[in-house]
């Protein structure tokens, strides 16, 4: 007797010992072959590992044929079979698990076998101008990677710099993928070309503008940035393959400095989504070698000496000079502590600058401003102004302001309070938008 559905689509009537029976001999029998079955040899699935100074990433062996298995939308078992199914699901959860532990050991292996000191204080060619930290290269190799890994990708980095981050994407790209590396300065693309040949690392590195990417050598899997550009160049999205990575530092609101970190996805339309923003401090992408790292390149309103304002109200009647000068000497400064001294205070900065960002978007106000003082102290500040009223919060922990009384110094006082009320959100907890614009897609931070 068959137990598929008639024709008339009704299931025939068993009794319960002839219905139950051949179930329960089923379930006893695969019982006993999961008792019985011996254990696995060799890695187990998903706990790839990677031994000390291995230079490429380990993925993790495919899983083992077995019972086919319908999973809902969010990984829950459907049908009859749930226990069994259910143990699947959570097999692979634990996996994906074990594939993002994976990939950060990858990366600790690639930091092992790339030695730092070798692009960064070379004894023939000595040290570049400026460095990354180390701890922000990893934090950003790992967001770029997202929850896979870049074993075997075609990557693109946008910022040369020392060489040394290209070296530890070659490791992490393997002898499978291929990195191509362009930097605009043309002494830095030198320094890194005869770094990279010193140890046989196969970087291939050019000079040119980053902003037009390499098309020679497109389509990529994964664009990388160490620089910040003012909008996603429309040059990368057409590089990078749909389905690809970008993953960059940029601008998240027109003002200097005001720069945050996008992982976004390219889509079949040359569009981005999957959209993931993040905090960052990095030097502004120029269309020209640039020779003032501590000053910015992008939305300077004003100038006097090296300090300088900028500020979201441009093209306005008022005259951002009279604000620069109302900041360079406050009628009125308090603490406003942020934090410890060092890190912390400066992630608290950067998020406070964050959310006033997104503040300032969401709410129309056009006011942000940003402002630097400049040698010798290079403090840096952010806030409302106009013509006639200013006021900052600088990374040092203090309100400036035009006076004491200042409306600026009260709308910096409330969107300050509305942050600390929220949990002092950053980068991470905001909304993002992104839209086309004029070459490129313009990135905003705004309040969730």
């Amino acid at each position: 007797m068959t137990t598929e559905a008639g024709a008339n689509g009704s299931i025939p009537a068993r009794t319960p010992a002839a219905g139950m029976l051949p179930i329960a001999v089923a379930l006893l029998r695969l019982r006993a072959c999961l008792k019985a079955a011996p254990p696995p040899t060799g890695r187990p699935r998903c706990a790839a590992t990677v031994p000390a100074g291995a230079s490429a990433a380990v993925s993790p062996p495919p899983p083992t044929p077995g019972p086919i298995t319908t999973l809902g939308p969010l990984g829950e078992s459907i049908g009859p079979d749930r226990p069994l199914r259910t143990t699947v699901s959570v097999s692979s959860l634990t996996c994906e698990k074990r594939r993002r532990i994976v990939n950060a050991d990858t990366l600790s292996a690639a930091v092992a076998a790339v030695p730092r000191e070798h692009y960064t204080d070379h004894p023939v060619h000595g040290s570049p101008p400026q460095t990354t930290a180390q701890a922000a290269i990893e934090r950003d190799i790992l967001r770029a990677a997202g929850e896979g890994d870049l074993t075997g990708r075609r990557i693109l980095e946008i910022g040369t710099g020392t060489g040394y981050t290209g070296a530890l994407l070659a490791e992490l790209a393997g002898p499978g993928g291929t990195v191509m590396s362009v930097d605009i300065d043309a002494r830095l693309v030198g320094r890194a070309r005869r770094l990279h040949a010193g140890r046989n690392c196969p970087v291939r590195v050019v000079c040119g503008d980053g902003h037009d990417g390499v098309p020679d050598a497109a389509p990529f899997d994964v664009i990388i940035g160490w620089c910040a550009p003012t909008i996603v160049p429309g040059a990368w999205i057409k590089q990078v393959r749909p389905g690809g990575i970008i993953s960059t530092p940029i601008y998240i609101a027109p003002v200097a400095r005001a720069v945050g970190h996008l992982r976004a996805t390219v889509t079949e339309e040359a569009t981005l989504t999957a959209l993931r923003l993040g905090g960052a401090a990095y030097v502004d992408m120029g269309h020209e070698v640039n020779t003032t790292l501590g000053t910015p390149l992008f939305y300077v309103d004003a100038r006097a000496g090296e300090s300088y304002l900028s500020v979201a109200w441009r093209g306005r009647d008022d005259d951002p000079d009279v604000a620069l000068a109302l900041l360079n000497a406050p009628a009125h400064v308090e603490d406003h502590p942020l934090g410890e001294e060092g890190p912390q205070r400066a992630a608290a900065w950067r998020d406070a600058r964050a959310y006033l960002a997104a503040r300032d978007h969401a709410l129309g106000i056009s006011s942000l401003t940003t402002w630097g003082s400049g040698a010798p102290g290079w403090i840096a500040g952010v806030g409302f102004s106009c013509g006639r009223h200013a006021a900052v919060l600088t990374d040092s922990g203090q309100l400036r302001a035009d006076r004491k009384d200042s409306p600026a110094l009260a709308e910096l006082r409330d969107a300050l309070t509305a942050w600390e009320g929220a949990g002092r959100p950053g980068s991470e907890q905001l909304a993002v938008m992104v839209s086309p614009g004029e070459g490129g897609w313009q990135v905003r931070v705004t309040l969730p």
